[in-house]
């Protein structure tokens, strides 16, 4: 039960009871009289509406004050404000005969200031994929991770399919060179040497180059860094 004052009440300088029961009936209490329990009155209506009216704007106010703006999933584990992405995708066979073999598209977009061009796209073959692995292992102080593997035994001659050139088999290849180089990619360190830029954003590959780092500031490295650890995090 809460007392209530009203100045709409028409018995002015009464008290009033509101009680706490769903059906949240109103009760007067005459000045002097210390009876109880005191007697319903219909008449207080007007009592009613307006403790109502008065707790919904204390209510509110109070949700105001410890709401805040929920935090959805996409604001959570969204993207970053920087970002990579690298695509291998539309793989082509080139030649004919013993001469065969398969290109890659490679498209890398990003806003990351370290490089150069902000959307690239570049052929490759695995043979590149093979250059690009070969020179960070000797260039820099990295784990880098394994390629798809070889498949020696389907270049072997003589055989019932189309070996390397199988539809299934190209298609895993190409999800293991787009793991393979969106690792590489990620990496900070990785991302200062001069060969990944030109494996990315070059339309040829110069295997004559001079190895060397790419400059880059301490902006530069701190977005590379949380780069890295973004994509580390999702696909743990």
């Amino acid at each position: 039960m809460y007392p209530v004052q009203s100045p709409r009440c028409p018995l002015g300088g009464a008290g009033f009871l509101l009680s706490t029961e769903p059906n949240q009936r109103i009760f007067q209490i005459q000045e002097g009289q210390g009876g109880w329990p005191p007697q319903e009155e219909s008449c207080f209506s007007d009592c009613l509406l307006c403790y109502q009216m008065r707790f919904k704007i204390e209510l509110c106010a109070d949700t105001r004050r410890l709401n805040s703006k929920p935090q959805d999933l996409t604001d959570a584990y969204g993207p970053p404000s920087n970002f990579l992405e690298i695509d291998v995708y539309d793989p082509q066979i080139v030649g004919v005969g013993r001469n065969r073999y398969t290109t890659y598209e490679v498209r890398m977009r990003t806003n990351l200031p370290i490089f150069k061009l902000k959307d690239s796209c570049v052929r490759r073959r695995y043979s590149d994929f093979e250059w690009l692995k070969n020179e960070l292992e000797r260039d820099s102080k990295i784990v880098v991770p394994p390629l798809p593997g070889k498949a020696l035994k389907r270049q072997l001659p003589f055989r019932g399919d189309e070996g390397l050139f199988e539809e299934a088999f190209i298609e895993e290849r190409r999800v293991g060179l787009e793991q393979f180089i969106n690792r590489i990619a990620g990496h900070p360190l990785a991302q200062n040497e001069r060969c990944l830029h030109m494996f990315l954003q070059e339309e040829t590959i110069d295997r004559n180059y001079i190895p060397g780092k790419v400059r880059k500031n301490r902006y530069t490295c701190a977005c590379s860094m949380y780069i890295y650890f973004y994509i580390t995090l999702i696909q743990s």
